[in-house]
């Protein structure tokens, strides 16, 4: 015999939620909706451990904005092997560069990075260091995607593949993709990922984070697709567009 749930009105469940079904769990390590300051260091993910938020990044209709000051550390460790982020995100500041996403440490010569850059107009990237015949290189995108708007949020995904190389944006809200082939490994690293700074604290800012979901494997383009359609679904709930 089922349970009746009763849930008082105008109760707001993502505020007390303490786990997410996601649409594609397996190799599932972080996911967060910011919709709250309260909610800044959760970590829904099944057995994940919370976050930790730094300064005060102030959440302003389910975006929290970050930046090299107000930023978070997810606790999860900068892959070296196949991995899928995911984040939705909103410009808020387009004079500004914001590294979305990212582990890159270029003290250290480690780490990878999606990021919001100034191309005027703005686009998505994204880069990591590898070991080219024993020499930590950064590698970068050469084509960069996307065309962003101040105050329209988005929804993108970064994938690597570490067996084929394969390494591909896909700005989902958009429609749009672009890939290229890394031949070398990544460099090893002892940093965490960070959402709205890097490592190293280059100077970033700009943007207000939604959403993130953080994988330890690559997502395939129809793993990727339903994902994305329940990160969707998820948004509009609230009013976001992606």
């Amino acid at each position: 015999m089922g349970a009746l749930l009763t849930i008082p009105a105008g109760l707001n469940i993502e505020a007390v939620a303490d786990g997410y079904e996601a649409a594609v769990a397996t190799g599932l390590v972080y996911a967060n909706f910011f919709n709250t300051t309260a909610n800044l260091q959760r970590n829904l993910a099944d057995g994940g451990d919370p976050g930790t938020s730094f300064g005060t990044p102030v959440v302003d209709a389910e975006f929290a904005e970050v930046g090299e000051d107000d930023y978070i550390d997810t606790g999860i460790p900068s892959p070296t092997g196949d991995f899928t982020w995911i984040v939705v995100a909103n410009t808020t500041d387009n004079d500004q560069t914001s590294w979305l996403i990212n582990s890159r440490n270029a003290a250290a010569d480690t780490g990878h990075w999606l990021y919001r850059a100034q191309f005027a107009p703005d686009r998505l990237t994204a880069g990591g260091y590898f070991d080219v015949s024993g020499v930590p290189t950064a590698d970068t995108l050469t084509s960069p995607i996307g065309i962003l708007t101040e105050g329209v949020p988005f929804c993108v995904a970064l994938r690597y593949n570490a067996t084929s190389g394969l390494r591909k944006i896909d700005a989902l809200t958009a429609g749009e993709a672009t890939s290229d082939t890394v031949a070398d490994p990544p460099e090893a690293s002892s940093d965490t990922i960070l959402i709205g700074r890097t490592v190293d604290d280059i100077s970033s800012g700009g943007s207000g984070i939604a959403a993130v979901f953080l994988y330890d494997r690559s997502l395939s383009d129809s793993e990727l697709a339903v994902q994305y359609a329940q990160i969707k679904a998820a948004m509009a709930v609230v009013g976001v567009t992606v």
